[in-house]
């Protein structure tokens, strides 16, 4: 019996689409969108354009792919 060496990819595992929650810190609007290389859960985005408070990210999370 052989071990996987760690790192490489399993074949068996299903790809994921990762997806980055937004949210404004006031208003609690959310927004989903793909994940970007760079983005960090609490890091500040900018500014919702509904009240002016700071848009965080707020969850970042997979999902595998929709079957049709």
């Amino acid at each position: 019996m052989s071990l996987p060496i760690m790192g490489a990819p399993d074949k068996k595992a299903k790809k994921l689409t990762v997806y980055t929650i937004e949210e404004c810190v006031k208003c609690k609007k959310p927004d989903k969108r793909e994940f970007k290389d760079g983005d960090l859960v609490h890091k500040i985005l900018g500014k919702c354009k509904d009240c002016n408070e700071n848009i965080m990210i707020s969850l970042i999370y997979g999902e595998e792919p929709k079957k049709n």
